[in-house]
């Protein structure tokens, strides 16, 4: 009966093993899998990110999560009339209302909190992009949250000078959190301009079909896509920053292009440029040194993107 018992459970771990395997190699290379799929090999490893703030930059709104006792007002200061941001509960979902001086105001749903060692913000989903509320939450100190100081963060971006609301348009979308933040901030980044007749915005999908889980700093930010090293199942294929100097050029390229592919101007101002009259940019995924070439003489000049050669 032991026999028969050990010879089940080999079976069964053999077949769990497969199953990862035959998953992980029907993904597209170099893919990003998600820190989920690193944890079927590697679970000691990913528990212990878990326990960094890598994998707290973004986190879906709890008690455990929120920063603050959620009430009470933010003021966005004289130069915007003192408009006010305020902080209400509806049951367990966390809300913001944005209060004008004049004009209706506007309530949003928490959808993920920002943050969580030194400062808190708080992103709010408008169609089908993340924006960042005007309000910030200052820690006592570096994870200590035995008090704290409400202040405003880029008021401008929401509220104009006489303290009205500003017109969710075409401006106010260039500031979203997922056009100007995300490559940094989540595992496999893509960004994508969306054009629906006059209206343009832009929208970020992440790893494992966007989930809360890879809406952070994972296993593969720091790895390069799994992608690679899964299918092949040879270690070479997978690297850290201490294997930098001996990996492929188009493997460290990959890596470092998931917090250097920002959108840009056509000028080409921020890191990897992006154009957006062409909509063409790098995207994790696609062959960076195809992209590039175009630009090779600006690297690292004025007007040019900021990256080592």
């Amino acid at each position: 009966m032991k026999k028969r018992v050990r010879l089940i459970s080999v079976a069964f771990l053999a077949m769990a093993a497969l199953t990862a395997f035959t998953i992980l190699k029907s993904k597209t290379k170099p893919g990003y899998v998600g820190s989920q799929t690193c944890a079927l090999c590697h679970q000691a490893k990913f528990d212990s990110l878990q326990l960094t703030l890598h994998s707290k930059i973004h986190q879906v709104p709890t008690s455990g999560t929120v920063r603050p006792a959620w009430t009470g007002s933010v003021s966005m200061g004289s130069s915007y009339s003192n408009a006010t941001v305020d902080l209400l509960m509806s049951g367990p979902v966390y809300q913001a209302t944005l209060t004008p001086t004049s004009g209706f105001p506007a309530t949003y749903d928490i959808a993920y909190t920002y943050g969580y060692g030194f400062k808190q913000r708080y992103l709010v989903k408008i169609d089908s992009s993340f924006y960042i509320l005007p309000i910030q939450y200052n820690l006592n100190k570096y994870l200590d949250n035995s008090s704290g100081t409400w202040a405003s963060y880029n008021p401008g971006t929401w509220f104009n000078a006489d303290g009205t609301l500003k017109t969710i348009n075409n401006t106010f979308r260039k500031k979203s959190w997922d056009k100007n933040c995300s490559s940094c901030h989540i595992t496999g980044n893509k960004i994508r301009k969306s054009i629906v007749g006059n209206d343009t915005s832009w929208v970020a999908t992440w790893a494992d079909a966007s989930s809360d889980l890879n809406m952070t700093v994972g296993c593969e930010n720091c790895h390069g896509p799994g992608g690679d090293h899964i299918s092949s199942m040879n270690a070479d294929d997978i690297y850290g920053p201490q294997k930098m100097a001996t990996t492929s050029i188009g493997r460290q390229n990959e890596m470092c292009g998931q917090c250097h592919s920002r959108s840009a101007s056509p000028q080409h101002t921020y890191e990897y440029p992006y154009n957006e009259v062409a909509d063409s940019g790098y995207y994790p995924g696609e062959v960076l040194a195809d992209f590039y070439a175009p630009w090779q003489t600006l690297f690292n000049q004025t007007g040019g993107p900021g990256v080592w050669s």
